[in-house]
């Protein structure tokens, strides 16, 4: 008698893909606005982001490429209650018109904290104090940097970092406004 022995295999396979590890860059910022009346009286205070505009995205990244001029950053003020655009550059940006009633756009002075531990965090925050010339709305700020940007009020050089606007408030001749901007990078 010949036995036949049936061998039956089982075979269980299963694909599975390593962990993926993402690594974002991520940039936040936000200015806060104080301002003051002739005699130092607060008279009101706005909070609020900003956009990093695609010319500023492209300006950060070429930095890791080559070696930039450090020119700026400079602030600026917005008239009106304005809109910003990704699109916006110093040249064109149709949604606001830069605050005239200053004698010039401000050059904050810039404080620095080391990057933290694990998160890899690092915050800027820099500030500027402009002394209204004219009465009028004030209704946002930006950021200028980079060859060309100049402390000229209407000067279209240089590269629009960012944007902020918030629905305008009013200011007076006389008025103080004390600006505050602030970046993360993370």
């Amino acid at each position: 008698m010949i036995e036949t022995n049936r061998l039956q295999e089982g075979i269980a396979t299963s694909l599975s893909r390593p962990a993926t590890h993402q690594n974002l860059l991520a940039i936040a910022g936000s200015f806060r606005i104080e301002c003051c009346d002739r005699h130092g009286n607060r008279k009101w205070i706005e909070k609020f982001d900003n956009a990093v505009v695609e010319a500023g995205k492209k300006y950060l990244l070429d930095a890791l490429n080559t070696s930039l001029s450090a020119v700026g950053p400079y602030l600026g003020l917005i008239s009106g209650t304005p809109t910003a655009a990704q699109a916006d550059t110093m040249g064109t940006h149709p949604g606001w018109t830069e605050w005239t009633s200053v004698a010039a756009r401000g050059t904050p002075t810039w404080t620095a904290a080391s990057a933290t531990g694990g998160t890899a965090t690092k915050t800027h925050s820099g500030s500027v104090s402009f002394a209204m010339t004219g009465s009028g709305t004030v209704g946002g700020c930006f950021i200028v940097l980079g060859t060309g940007a100049v402390t000229t009020i209407g000067n279209t050089g240089g590269i629009l970092y960012s944007v902020g606007s918030f629905t305008g408030k009013t200011v007076a001749s006389g008025d103080t406004l004390n600006v505050t901007y602030s970046t993360t990078l993370s």
